[in-house]
Formats: structure tokens, sequence, C-alpha cells
């Protein structure tokens, strides 16, 4: 059982893309209809239409998955972006910065970076019911607090060790990270911080349930000055993902000889025969690129000699060669953290929407970015679920994937993943994602309250609508019974009416199955499930429409689409050798291990009737179907991997 962003990356493994022709009206498959599947950089032949002519008639599900790969790339180029401390974070700090595993928060007396990155831990998924052992070894509990952490007492050899993980909070690896707190020695203890630069973005925070406490369009800024941290001498930040520039900013007559950074969180530094200055923590390295030091004179750059200079074992200085002491001089040490963080999925991307502008919208998880208040030397292992906590996130990107329009958290105290999301004419978005929150946001939901009485490793699905701003909700609801439920895939009709699908574990006595269910219990473990609802409407009427799919083994819906008939079209995988078809289809039995699945229900008409068209797909290994789109001809287009070389 894997969430879409958890399968292992090895060789066997390609991609397959699907079309597969629907007759809308006499609902199955026709004979001649042809399935393509092909691997990555493979040209599909088939006797049906071909990729080009069909791409045309393409509805936004499909603009969403081929937007996907550019939305990520567009998001891993943005500049990094300062926020104005509004309440959001420990006032300690008056901005802070974050990015795919890596958090800076600027206070006026120091710079503080937390990086990230996650290693295997090799243990198996924890199986239903199942808790996961928590490890009392090297465990710190301040991912959610801003208070001083305090480490767990280490455990005796006899103690318990983690057996399993918990498959719907993580893939099985730890968090490993560090936190450097560099301060100015012998600097002004009391510079005035300002934004600069302020950017057309703006970030929201709706977390927990009480308005009260949300923070909303919060200034963006590119750079952050610090004027006159020494006599004569401001600190400008600026950089990209992976990097930052803290330049010094020497007036003439100004001495940077004064210039001095402690790096707390430090064993030791060093500057190797590159002239880069090397910062050692625990079993990690940080490098630091020799600085670029330069004057502006008659209009052109000057490079100066120079470079680092150790003032201690944890304090470094620059050795600056001769200049034009009557001109102002630029240090510009650069902090690279790249290649620490490596492939960190401390932020993941789950679900991209494209709107009518080219305007892209995406949603997925972030770790928690309190703010650490723990002075010295900062080591932290924790599994993640355990001690740190994750946020689901709405950002929305310009056409030209160059700037953000707004970037918003979403969720409550425990962890929040919002996985699939879709975007209406008004440019509302729509998110379906899973919660261990009892303090989740809502308004107007269906569901008020947080549903879980299960297993430890319980959650909730969730649903909600984002105004075009970003900045409130419009509708916020739980979906789900008293055990393990999730949601992957949303779609809207032409009404934004709300269709999602997902999984549960939930009996049908407490996920309420709608009257006109086609399936109203669950045949197995795992289950797939459609709902449909109204987001104007609050309270038990607001479920339109809700139904398992699944036979004895395990299901989960990943993609979802909606015909202009209202037919609903999932695509998921199952372990059920007995998940009912239909005829004509393209399989009607499983192929073995995990098989991909798509079905079409229609939930206008009485349930004996609901199941349009239903196949498995799969070869004798593992496959998998995880989004789906329709053009304007009710044609299907699937994507998914395999591991099977008889697809």
């Amino acid at each position: 059982m894997r969430t879409p962003s958890q399968h292992p990356n090895i060789p066997m493994r390609i991609v397959f893309v699907g079309i597969i022709f629907f007759n809308l009206l006499a609902a199955m498959i026709p004979q001649n209809a042809a399935i393509a599947i092909w691997g990555e950089g493979q040209i599909p032949k088939t006797s049906a239409k071909s990729a080009k002519e069909e791409s045309s008639n393409l509805t936004n599900n499909s603009t969403q998955t081929s937007a996907q790969a550019q939305a990520t790339a567009s998001l891993l180029k943005l500049p990094l972006t300062f926020e104005a401390n509004q309440g959001q974070f420990d006032t300690k700090a008056q901005f802070q910065a974050h990015g795919n595993g890596f958090k800076f928060y600027l206070s006026a007396t120091e710079t503080i970076l937390h990086l990230a990155k996650f290693e295997d831990t090799n243990l198996p998924p924890c199986q239903i019911g199942q808790i996961p052992t928590q490890s009392t070894t090297n465990v710190i509990n301040a991912a959610n607090s801003t208070a001083a952490p305090t480490p767990v007492t280490t455990s005796p050899p006899s103690a318990k060790q983690p057996t399993c993980f918990d498959p719907t909070e993580t893939d099985g690896r730890v968090q490993r990270g560090v936190v450097l707190r560099m301060s100015l020695v012998g600097a002004n203890s009391s510079p005035q911080l300002e934004g600069r630069n302020e950017l057309p973005g703006k970030a929201n925070y709706l977390l927990g349930q009480n308005p009260n406490n949300w923070h909303t369009n919060i200034s963006l800024y590119s750079q952050v000055a610090a004027k006159q941290v020494y006599p004569g001498i401001d600190q400008l930040f600026q950089g990209g993902q992976g990097e930052l520039e803290q330049d010094f900013v020497v007036a003439a007559g100004a001495d940077p000889s004064l210039i001095a950074t402690r790096y707390g969180g430090s064993d030791r530094l060093l500057i190797n025969p590159n002239g880069e200055l090397v910062v050692y923590s625990g079993q990690d390295e940080i490098h630091q690129p020799a600085p670029t030091i330069y004057q502006d004179l008659n209009g052109s750059k000057q490079i100066i000699s120079g470079g680092y200079l150790l003032k201690g074992s944890k304090e470094v200085g620059f050795q600056i060669g001769a200049y034009d002491h009557s001109q102002p001089l630029i240090i510009d040490p650069l902090l690279s953290y790249s290649t620490y963080l490596g492939g960190s999925q401390d932020d993941n991307l789950f679900g991209v929407a494209v709107d009518s502008s080219g305007s892209a919208y995406v949603t997925g998880s972030t770790l928690s970015s309190n703010f650490p208040t723990i002075s010295g030397s900062y080591k932290i292992t924790y599994t993640t679920g355990i001690a740190g906590s994750t946020e689901a996130f709405v950002s929305k990107l310009n056409a030209s994937g160059s700037g953000l329009v707004y970037s918003t958290f979403v969720g409550g105290t425990d962890n929040d993943y919002g996985f699939g999301i879709a975007v209406d004419s008004n440019g509302n978005a729509y998110v379906a994602g899973k919660t261990k929150s009892n303090d989740f946001p809502t308004v107007n939901p269906y569901k008020l309250k947080y549903g879980v009485g299960g297993s430890g490793i319980s959650t909730d699905a969730f649903v909600l609508e984002l105004n075009a701003a970003g900045s409130s909700l419009l509708y916020s609801t739980y979906l789900g019974g008293s055990d393990t439920d999730a949601a992957y895939g949303i779609a809207l009709d032409s009404t934004n009416k709300v269709y999602v699908t997902g999984y549960s574990v939930s009996s049908s006595n407490n996920f309420t199955m709608t009257t006109n269910a086609y399936q109203s219990s669950r045949r197995g473990g795992f289950e797939a499930f459609v709902s449909e609802l109204d987001p104007t409407i609050s309270g038990t009427t607001g479920l339109l429409y809700s139904t398992f799919y699944g036979g004895s083994g395990d299901e989960k819906g990943f993609g979802i689409a909606v015909g202009s008939d209202k037919s609903v079209y999932i695509v998921g995988y199952t372990t059920s050798s007995n998940i009912t078809t239909t005829s004509g289809v393209a399989q009607t039995t499983a192929g073995g291990g995990e098989d991909g699945f798509v079905a079409r229900l229609n939930p206008l008409v009485t349930p004996t009737n609901q199941l349009v068209f239903a196949t498995y797909l799969g070869g004798s290994q593992n496959d998998e179907g995880q989004s789906l789109a329709l053009d304007s001809s009710g044609n299907a287009y699937i994507t998914g991997y395999t591991y099977s070389a008889n697809l």
C-alpha cells in the first residue's frame, strides 16, 4: 500500500500512458478500440487517433498531468523569497524563507539555517492496526514547539526499536538535519531589518479552526537588508533555491576587518585549498564557496583579491587585498547548501492544475516551519509523523512560472497532506487530501469533526475550496469514518460540484454511503471510494453521492474525471482478483500482483446499472494507474507505471 509519491525508483519500472476510447452511448469499449502503452521516450504505435490529434481536445485534467513537471521545475527555479513576520512564526525572527529541505530565519542578532534530508531505514510498512514503535534513541521533540527542545533520554539496549513505518505518513525514511546559527561578532545588537524589492505574491497561513489565528496577505520580498551591522557596513540577504547570498556592503572609509561571523551549531571550520569555507557539524559538511570581493569603479566590476580568514575554531572573517578605500566595497560570500540536501523531499508536490490563463496551481505537503530555538549545536534525527508534522500547502504560479501569485498553508496541529487539486472558472482552487489533525479548519462542512478512532496511523480525508486570492477558505470539510481514509483525486463538473476518490478502511456505518451507492459496504481491506459533494451546502445534505468500489483485496483510487453526462471515471490500483468488470473490456481478469484498474460509474441511474465500464489494466507484476483525463469525445487517457514486461 503506497501513496502516489512512494514508489521505489528502480530501473525495471517504466511509465505507461494509455488511451482508452469509451463509447458513451454503448457504455463500453468498442471491440476495435486500442489501448496504447509505451515507455518513457517512446512513440506509441496504435490504430487509434494519434496523441497529437487528441491532445487538442483534452480537458483541464490532462493539462494538469502535462503541466506537473513544468510546475515543479518552475517552483525550484523561483528566487528565494522572504516573508515579513506578521505572527505566523516566532517573534524572535523578523523574516523567514523556506524551500525544499531548508528554512531560513533572520533576526536582528543572527541568521538561522535549518537543513533537512532523508535517509532510508529499510523498515517494512505497518499493516492495518499495527502501530509503529517509536525509537527513543537520538530523537528530539522540538519540531512542533517554539520552546527549547529537550532531547529524549537515550534508551537502554533492551528498549523497543521501530519495527515498521507508518505508510500514511512517510515512505520509511528518517529525517536528519542540522541547524546553523550565524551571528556577527561584536556587531550592532539592534540593526534595522527591512524588506526590499517587494514581490507581487502573498503568503497565507490558514492553520487551525480559529480564523482569528489565521495570517493572510503576508508580504514577500526578494531581499532583506540589515543596516549598519558595523559602522558603515550593511548586510544584504538574497538568493535562490539551494543558496543564500549574504553580501556585506562596506561604505567608503569603513573597516571590513571588523566583520566576523560565528557559526553556532558547528563543530569546527576549515578553509580548504580551493578557498572554500567548510563547516563541519557532526557527520555533515557544508561547503561555502570562496567569496567574491569587488568594487564598481567607473561602471565596471573590479575584482579584489582576498578570501576567508579564520578568527577562531567557529569564527571567520575576510582577508582583503589592496582596494580603493574612497569607494564602496562589496564582499559577497555565498552559502550553498544544495549538495547537502541532495534528493531531500522535505517538501512534496503531489497535484497540479492549470487555469484558462495558464497559471498553475499546485498542492502538496511541507514539514512544519516552526522556529528552532535551541542554542549551540543542534543535531536532529526523527521519524516524520512522530517528532515532526507536515502542513498541506496550495500555491499559485503566474503563467510564465516566474513568480508566485500566492502560497497558502492549510492544516492543523498534526500531519496534513494535499494530494489532488482542481480549479474553477473563477480561479477558486479545490484540494483533496488527508489529515491527522483534529483541529483542521472547517468552513460550511459536510462533516464538522475529525472522525478517526481506529489505529494509531488513522487519518481522515478532507476537501476544501480556496478563494481566488488564496487568502480565505470558502469551504472545508472532513470526509471519512472512524478509521483510515484519504482522498487523492479531485475533479469538478460544469456546476462546480466536487468529486473525489481515494481509499477507506472505515466501515460503511460510519463512512456514509448514500442510498444510491453502487457498492454500499467494503468487501476487503483498503477500498476505493467515490464521493460527490456540493460545497454550497453545509451538513449531511451536502454529500450528494458516495460509494465504495473494490473486491476482497485492496484498492486505492488515485485519479478521477467527470464526463459531460456526469459519469465519473476513476483510476487506481487493486490487489483483488474479483473486482467487478464488464463485458467487452480490454482485461476482465487480474494479471498478478497489483493491477491498475479503470472504472466508469453513472450516479444518475439505479445502483445496479451504475457500473458503465470497468477493466483491469496490468501484467504479471505490479502495475498502477495514477491519473486520467477525458477529451471532448469522452476518450480517457491513462498514465501510471508498470513493472510488468507483459502489460
